[in-house]
């Protein structure tokens, strides 16, 4: 079942619109339904909302998409697999939502102070009725910090780093109860699988804050000394680790993640990189399919952090003995599948036009190294990517590195207003009829490709101290 989301306008002046989303093809599960979502804006102040979702666990990443009202409302649908939060952004406001396949939720507000006026009806709307309330408590805006290695990112207050910092390990343990316990009052209200979702969502979620502490103060430790202190002191009392019916809950693989992280950091480093300790870990702390779970994701983590050679290499052992085949599914088609479609060959020609309207091919700049990068408007890790790169995209190009962004977008008109706001050096083109996901296999977004003098596929090295433009640049002269 491929996740998918359709956003079918009903006015008759609006056309049907069908996302596809860039990520792993996963298998029908049992709760797999479709949910839809009507939205009406009273007095709209803007003519658009954005939704996004984190679209699954093994990637992190975050899909959203920009609607646009008609008149002063508009219908999406989201077909899931689980329980999930869905964002909806509509001005300076953010609204979350808890959003379960088969709802039927209709939602209101002025547009003038959405959060205030919220009104829900519909199957669904007890449930986010009382997700407001807890909201309007536990839904004010934070300073974040991630705590963790790229490989299982982990977010956490920025409040609970600096007191994790400053308090004795009880005085913080204290602290994080006396916080859960609030949060749990704070739920009232809903369906059971609303209570259910939110209270485990909450005690993996404190679980998951307690071994923050053993990150923040890794150095108090002696190597086996922070081991016997995260399994012995409290922060898993009562929690229990591998638990495969929570596998689709945000805070359990929070915790999962922290977990694994935490025992980590009383490791010496291993030379061949941290992804061989993680994976070790979670081979003699996790059981069943929670070790199946982290496994995937990590080696998901790394063939998509471009270490092709040894993804495929964890992956072919790990498969021979998972007995969970939608985790196979997905590594499948992540390494499986297009690991040998990147991992040698040509690199597909194509010809697009590109944003003063000339034909571009690929293969016109056969001689010279090209960094194509393939992106989209909604997807947020684009965008961030291109800020962040923007100065070595510029040296790049300095030293002679054809840079090539490939945008999916279905609307000209918001693929060019996004390059007014954000710098994108190189050759900018455009591909709205799916052409390139065929040709390219994209699974997800961002996607990046090395394409070397001969129009071949190239790689980096992937260990030491990384120079990227020196890499490129060696890679040139070659």
């Amino acid at each position: 079942m491929a996740l998918e989301l359709n956003c079918s306008l009903k006015k008759e002046s609006m056309n049907t619109v069908k996302f596809v989303l860039l990520g792993m093809l996963m298998p029908v599960l049992v709760w797999a339904g479709e949910s839809n979502i009507s939205v009406t804006v009273n007095n709209p102040t803007t003519t658009s909302f954005y939704v996004s979702h984190v679209e699954n666990f093994f990637s992190d990443e975050e899909i959203g998409y920009m609607f646009n009202l008609s008149g002063n409302s508009s219908e999406f649908s989201i077909t899931l697999d689980a329980p999930k939060f869905v964002a909806i952004k509509y001005d300076q406001a953010t609204i979350r939502l808890f959003v379960q396949p088969g709802d039927r939720q209709q939602l209101s507000f002025e547009g003038s102070d959405p959060l205030n006026t919220l009104q829900f009806s519909g199957a669904g709307a007890a449930n986010n009725t009382a997700m407001q309330r807890f909201m309007q408590n536990y839904g004010s805006d934070y300073t974040n910090r991630m705590y963790s290695h790229e490989y299982l990112p982990t977010i956490f207050k920025e409040e609970l780093v600096e007191k994790a910092g400053i308090l004795t390990e009880a005085q913080y343990f204290a602290h994080v109860d006396q916080v859960k316990r609030d949060m749990q009052s704070a739920v009232s209200g809903g369906n059971v699988s609303f209570q259910s979702f939110m209270r485990t969502w909450l005690d993996y979620e404190a679980a998951a804050n307690k071994l923050l502490y053993y990150h923040v103060n890794k150095y108090m430790f002696r190597g086996a000394e922070l081991h016997t202190a995260i399994k012995t002191a409290g922060a898993l009392s009562g929690i229990q680790v591998s638990n495969e019916n929570a596998l689709k809950n945000p805070g359990y693989v929070k915790f999962l993640s922290t977990y694994i992280l935490a025992l980590n950091n009383g490791l010496a480093h291993n030379a061949k990189g941290i992804e061989f300790n993680l994976f070790d870990l979670a081979n003699k702390n996790l059981e069943g399919k929670a070790k199946a779970f982290i496994k995937t994701k990590l080696l998901f983590k790394t063939f998509r952090f471009g270490q092709t050679d040894l993804a495929q290499e964890q992956y072919k052992s790990f498969s021979r003995s998972n007995p969970y085949q939608e985790y196979n599914a997905i590594l499948e088609k992540a390494i499986g599948s297009d690991a040998g479609f990147a991992e040698a060959g040509f690199a597909p020609d194509f010809t697009l036009t590109d944003e003063n309207g000339r034909s571009v091919s690929l293969s016109q700049y056969k001689g010279k190294v090209i960094y194509l990068s393939f992106w989209a408007t909604w997807c947020k890790p684009c965008l961030k990517g291109f800020e962040k790169s923007y100065y070595i995209r510029q040296k790049l190009e300095e030293r002679g590195i054809v840079l090539i962004n490939v945008s999916i977008d279905k609307k000209e008109t918001t693929w060019r207003s996004t390059m007014e706001r954000i710098k994108m050096p190189g050759i900018n083109l455009l591909d709205s009829s799916d052409m390139m996901m065929k040709k390219y296999n994209l699974t997800s977004l961002p996607v990046y490709h090395i394409i070397d003098k001969n129009g071949q596929y190239a790689f980096l090295p992937t260990d030491g101290v990384r120079d990227i433009v020196e890499e490129f640049t060696k890679l040139a002269r070659e």
